[in-house]
């Protein structure tokens, strides 16, 4: 029996959300008018380590459709010290949503040897577009992950599809996983390629028309612990193992694989995409010390709309204050059709117009350039706080402060109070802000 409260039928979850305290600013005995933020550096969390973006077939495709003045401008902007400054490319190891078609590079069925491995697809067309984007930053890291063991691996025999779309729990199998990783790994590397982190699989909790692999959380810890660990071990191989990519969708996956201490002091951190922040905060209060980053951003339908962009402002603030120390954004190019090869429209950092010849920076990229341009590798993220505004703040590695808010109304002043000293500014209406501050004073 459940015990409950009933309630009409006008009562919906858009009316509870409209009378929820923290939804709704105005009450009584509250200034919901005057922005105040705390800020106080005393109090510090995680090092920042960059924005990233994923790479794909289709996006490189459409870049290649622009003449070269465009593909430069394109690096220049999304990689570039007057850009979007992106530290990290999310690399798909094997075919993602966005390839032309399902691929890997272990194509024939039942060499578990790896006798015929071979990256050869990944050299005419990704390598390339990793190396572009290298002259451009040479600090550029890398985070890869698959989103398919090869077909000829799983229960269903294929790639992609929703049904049986599970990794054969046969030692065999797995053994030969854990060396394709392994040797996706040493091929990059001796393309000048590396690989900085690795995660086994791309949302394991999600079946998929695209390729994709569902995991259930013990065979993913044993995968790590029996399989993974020992190859890489064995081969000396320094590419950092990060568990995921979670998603809080279907459950808690995150939390079920770090119950194992043995997978705790194996991975390196935690990586998730389409989550709700508190489950990340959750993982870290039940593990103190543990790192997370985020790997993919919300991808839409294609729209490339504004609104969709300042959300994505709000997702930043969210995995910041979660603890991420990485945020990364999914299609960093696309082309006018932004459509993936099975059927999926999704937004786009930027366009490439093949027919008009014409580069298009989407609002998606404008909040990630604001947000590159100003908190930069290294910076420490430190306590802030206000009633009104959704907010972070960050430390860069020169001292200097700064201040993300968001202003969702017209022109007004802030109080600003840094480490007990309080200035007035004045924030621009209706504006994603990065406020620029100076080094503070630390209190006694």
């Amino acid at each position: 029996m459940t015990d409950h409260v009933p309630l009409p039928p006008a009562i919906t979850r858009e009316s509870v959300r409209g009378v929820s305290w923290w939804n709704h600013a105005n009450q009584p005995l509250q200034d919901s008018q005057s922005v105040r933020v705390e800020i106080c550096s005393r109090q510090a969390f995680q090092t920042w380590e960059g924005l990233g973006g994923a790479v794909s077939e289709l996006g490189v495709q459409a870049l290649g459709r622009l003449p070269s003045g465009l593909r430069k401008r394109f690096f220049d902007a999304v990689f570039g010290a007057r850009g979007a400054r992106l530290s990290w490319i999310r690399l798909p190891v094997g075919a993602s949503d966005f390839a032309l078609g399902a691929y890997s590079f272990a194509e024939t069925p039942g060499d578990y040897a790896m006798a015929r491995f071979s990256i050869e697809r990944d050299r005419q067309c990704l390598i390339p577009y990793v190396r572009a984007a290298k002259a451009v930053n040479p600090g550029l890291r890398v985070h890869a992950s698959p989103w398919s063991p090869p077909g000829w691996m799983k229960k269903s025999g294929r790639m992609d599809g929703v049904e049986s779309c599970e990794l054969r729990d046969e030692p065999r199998v797995l053994k030969a996983y854990a060396r394709y990783l392994r040797l996706f790994v040493q091929a990059y590397a001796g393309e000048g390629v590396r690989i900085d982190r690795l995660m086994v699989q791309n949302e394991m909790d999600s079946p998929a028309p695209f390729p994709s692999c569902r995991w259930t959380p013990e065979l993913f810890v044993r995968f790590h612990l029996k399989y993974l660990k020992p190859e890489f071990a064995a081969h000396r191989i320094r590419t950092e193992v990060w568990a995921g990519t979670f998603r809080t969708v279907s459950g808690l996956q995150a939390h079920d694989c770090f119950r194992d201490p043995r997978f705790r002091a194996f991975v390196k951190g935690a990586a998730f995409q389409y989550s709700f922040p508190r489950p990340i905060d959750d993982l870290r209060l039940l593990y103190p010390g543990a790192r997370v980053m985020h790997t993919e951003t919300v991808c839409h339908g294609g729209a490339n709309s504004e609104v969709e962009a300042a959300g994505l402002f709000d997702d930043f603030l969210g995995y910041a204050a979660a603890g991420a120390s990485v945020f990364t954004y999914w299609n960093t190019v696309l082309g006018e059709n932004p459509a993936s090869t099975w059927g999926w429209r999704q937004n786009a950092m930027c366009t490439a117009h093949g027919a008009k010849q014409e580069l298009a920076l989407n609002p998606d990229y404008r909040v990630f350039r604001l947000l590159g341009a100003n908190v930069k590798p290294g910076a420490v993220r430190v306590r802030s706080f206000s009633q009104l505004l959704g907010t972070a703040c960050f430390r860069n590695p020169d001292g200097r402060f700064c201040l993300l808010l968001r202003n969702l109304e017209g022109p007004r002043a802030a109080e600003i109070t840094l480490d007990g000293v309080k200035r007035r500014i004045d924030l621009p209406g209706r504006a994603l802000c990065a406020v620029a501050l100076g080094k503070g004073r630390r209190n006694p």
